[in-house]
């Protein structure tokens, strides 16, 4: 059972995540720098405007919720002599274990602390469960697309890139309709017109948070208050 200092320590370490911006600088499929043959298996980035034991931000690694803490790593560097913790974020035990093969083939040695609190266990597979989580993941892939590319995002590019977006999504459509020159099969038709209908969805969510507007709210008020009570 878990004791009330544990719970009390993962609290904190959880609101930590919470009031924290998430930078993804080594995505998924990125090399190690001092290890290049070593291929990063999930997103790993770090806590902006936090302090590891390395000095810089707190790393963390990041699988299916970016937002919900399921335990840490502690890591003993010997050649940078140095011991850092590594947060897990949406992290499934099975996860852990790839996250730990792969700092055992460093080799560097690697102790995981689980988060025991069963009402606080995630559930790594399934899909997010409302609009406001997905808004919350989406903000985390777009952070790490701009700190990749050097991207400044204002209130203009959000909205200017969501009108890109409407734009590649009638095209996508025309083309799946038949409606403009067919160079792909059906198949890659569907499948662009998912992918560009996901951008948009994904870019309308994003200018939403920053103009700080609940979604799920905004529905209620403008849609859903038609629908008639069963």
């Amino acid at each position: 059972m878990i004791t009330g200092e544990e719970q009390g320590f993962w609290t904190e370490l959880q609101a930590l995540v919470d009031h924290s911006q998430i930078v993804i600088d080594r995505p998924k499929g990125s090399a190690h720098p001092r290890y290049p043959e070593r291929i990063y298996q999930f997103d790993y980035g770090y806590l902006k405007e936090t302090v590891g034991g390395d000095g810089e931000g707190i790393d963390c690694w990041c699988a299916d919720d970016y937002r919900h803490l399921t335990g840490m790593l502690i890591t003993a560097d010997p050649l940078k002599r140095d011991v850092e913790a590594k947060l897990l974020l949406g992290c499934s035990p099975a996860q852990v274990k790839t996250i730990l093969s792969w700092y055992e083939s460093l080799p560097l040695p690697t102790v995981w602390m689980r988060r025991t609190d069963s009402v606080l266990e995630p559930k790594p597979s399934a899909p997010a469960s409302n609009l406001n989580d997905l808004m919350a993941r989406v903000r985390v892939v777009s952070q790490g697309y701009a700190d990749r590319n050097g991207i400044n995002r204002d209130l203009d590019w959000y909205a200017l890139k969501l009108t890109e977006e409407l734009g590649e999504l009638v095209g996508a459509l025309l083309q799946a309709e038949g409606r403009s020159r067919q160079t792909t099969s059906a198949e890659e038709c569907q499948t662009a017109l998912e992918d560009e209908l996901a951008d948009v969805l994904g870019h309308t969510l994003l200018l939403a948070d920053q103009l700080g507007i609940d979604p799920e709210e905004a529905l209620a008020r403008k849609w859903f208050r038609w629908l008639k009570p069963s």
